[in-house]
């Protein structure tokens, strides 16, 4: 528990915030005239995002910060899309679900630690130019 204390959580609750995008897009019918290949464009591009900026900022736990990330970003989906679905239609949504939830925050969680080992490797990589260049 104490390695958690010691995340950067301004910048995962940053890049959690911005896969709201997609609650977002689906309301206002982006993500419909997207379709079939507009959802996994978007999520292709926020884990492209997630990754730049652990990468950029030099994180020493990209993993752990990216596995946060996508954990806090499936929770804010789910809360998002039944707070939406609840003002919209008048039903909680995802609510009605409970295992979708939990897919949804498992999933969410698995992309972040794909994305963490995909900038672990980008940064153990920039590390050895970096030592090789001098």
């Amino acid at each position: 528990m104490s390695a958690l204390r010691h995340l950067h959580w301004p910048l995962i609750l940053g890049l959690s915030a911005l896969t709201l995008i997609h609650p977002l897009l689906n309301v206002t019918g982006v993500m419909a005239r997207l379709r079939p290949a507009g959802p996994l464009l978007v999520t292709a591009l926020i884990v492209v995002v997630w990754i730049a900026a652990v990468v950029r900022f030099g994180l020493d736990r990209p993993v752990a910060t990216l596995a946060c990330t996508g954990f806090v970003a499936g929770l804010g989906a789910m809360v998002a899309g039944a707070l939406l679905s609840l003002a919209l239609t008048g039903t909680p949504g995802p609510f009605l679900f409970p295992v979708g939830i939990v897919a949804a925050v498992a999933v969410n969680t698995l992309l972040g630690v794909l994305a963490g080992l995909i900038a672990l490797v980008i940064q153990r990589g920039l590390a050895r130019e970096t030592v090789a260049g001098r």
